[in-house]
């Protein structure tokens, strides 16, 4: 099982390897009793920790769930024949841009599911819960600890950019983030309902410029699924 980080050891005195033995195997068992131990169970466990995804968006938010339609299917048939190659040191990722419910948070999460499947380290999170860490970090006095720990991850996701509330401190942070992972060639992956012209509006142009040396601009139009998921439902009820 891979219950803990190996750089732990590094961080407890000698003394007490021991004590940290014994929770590691405590821990150990805990996560059996509850994750299962046949083959099925324990690779499943595998894949929910390297996409950081829950059990419900590994079964329902795959490529082959995506509902597939004239406007969508570029932009599907591209995220999935993505590859991480390199080109001059960086990898590039998408920026996806369009409006809400059209299906780019499932495109993002159908890439990352895909690839943690390799074992590849996996992580999704959106802006809000990025900047709160940020914000967190401030508090505890682990800035520089938690903005590194986004550079340990194969492939980075950020859904849903432009409805977070930002300081000049969060966006410096969070360029930070960015930096870190264009010098050290790791992709990342940003959704957003935002055109080009609102990023101009919104953002510093540091921040802009490096969102043009780290993505590809990948627009995915269409109307919302989820207003189609209401009508079909209105639809039924009215039958009843």
């Amino acid at each position: 099982m891979e219950s803990f980080d190996l750089n732990a050891w590094k961080k407890v005195p000698p003394e007490k390897w021991a004590e940290l033995e014994e929770a590691v195997k405590e821990a150990d068992r805990v996560a059996m009793e509850e994750i299962g131990n046949t083959p099925e169970q324990i690779a499943e466990w595998r894949l929910v920790k390297n996409s950081s995804l829950s059990k419900h968006d590994l079964s329902n938010k795959t490529f082959d769930k995506f509902k597939i339609d004239a406007e969508s299917k570029r932009p599907f048939e591209l995220m999935n024949s993505w590859e991480p190659h390199t080109n001059a040191g960086s990898c590039y990722g998408y920026f996806l841009y369009g409006p809400v419910g059209s299906g780019k948070t499932h495109l993002t999460k159908s890439l990352l599911i895909k690839w943690a499947e390799t074992g590849r380290k996996c992580k999704f999170l959106s802006i809000m819960s990025l900047f709160d860490e940020i914000k967190d970090s401030i508090e505890s006095g682990r800035v520089s600890e938690v903005i590194n720990g986004f550079s340990d991850f194969d492939i980075l996701a950020i859904d849903d950019f432009g409805a977070e509330k930002t300081t000049p401190f969060t966006q410096e942070k969070f360029l930070s983030i960015l930096e870190t992972r264009l010098r050290i060639g790791k992709p990342t992956f940003i959704t957003s309902n935002l055109t080009g012209d609102d990023l101009k509006e919104r953002y510093d142009i540091r921040i802009l410029d490096r969102f043009r040396e780290m993505f590809l601009f990948l627009n995915v139009p269409g109307k919302s699924y989820r207003e189609k998921i209401y009508k079909d439902r209105l639809t039924l009820q009215n039958k009843a």
